[in-house]
């Protein structure tokens, strides 16, 4: 079983878990400022995709026709993606640090890679194995919490523990992985595996549409500061 699917049937729950939400929220306008992207892409992989944002605003905006095959490690979080499956072309359930070739089974490497929330599978491990399943010339946006909310809020409230999340679940505290790394320090490793970096922003609270701001946020960072970091990068071969 993965460490997701403890949290997976309340993950998406907006009153137990509202960081969460204002992260996916913060995500999701980027990528909609972000549209051609997906306008313009034929194949999308939305990777560790749980409730898909993809098939999301693939359902609120008709221009985009991507194919779109969506993957997790979790089953049980990807199940929350069940709503939207008339946006959805394929499912896998695969390890995004071990293998992700079964995502390129159905219609072969994709034209863009969305990593939305990618701090669980941020590794070496995972940019090697995204390299082989993206186009020369295809792009990816992923997109982390900030490295500066991380540091500040996790060395103050766990005890110092920089590589996990921490949930307060209905069933006690749960930690889950969570890689969260520099500005240099990730645009070196998306660069060694082939993702030239286009663009980084720094996503602020000022995206959210309402005043509804985690605690765990705004106790831990300036509101004009990011708290969620997006890389829009290109794979060169």
């Amino acid at each position: 079983m993965d460490q997701y699917d403890d949290i997976a049937e309340e993950y998406y729950d907006s009153s137990r878990h509202p960081t969460c939400a204002n992260f996916r929220e913060i995500s999701k306008n980027f990528l909609t400022e972000n549209i051609l992207y997906l306008i313009e892409s034929a194949i999308i992989f939305d990777i560790g995709a749980g409730n898909s944002i993809v098939a999301e605003i693939k359902s609120e905006i008709k221009s985009i026709s991507a194919r779109v095959v969506i993957s997790d490690k979790s089953r049980n979080m990807i199940n929350n993606s069940r709503s939207l499956h008339a946006y959805i072309d394929a499912v896998c359930i695969c390890d995004a640090q071990k293998d992700l070739s079964a995502m390129v089974d159905y219609f072969g490497k994709c034209d863009l890679a969305i990593c939305n929330l990618g701090d669980p599978y941020n590794t070496k491990n995972f940019w090697l194995q995204l390299s082989r399943i993206v186009k020369d010339q295809g792009n990816v946006i992923f997109t982390t919490p900030s490295y500066e909310w991380s540091q500040s809020f996790r060395a103050n409230h766990q005890n110092g523990n920089l590589v996990s999340a921490e949930f307060a679940t209905k069933n006690g505290v749960k930690h889950v992985p969570s890689f969260i790394h520099s500005n240099k320090t990730q645009s070196k490793m998306m660069d060694r595996y082939g993702f030239q970096i286009q663009s980084i922003e720094k996503l602020a609270l000022n995206r959210l549409s309402s005043n509804n701001i985690s605690e765990k946020i705004s106790s831990s960072i300036d509101k004009r500061e990011g708290v969620v970091t997006a890389y829009i990068a290109r794979r060169n071969y």
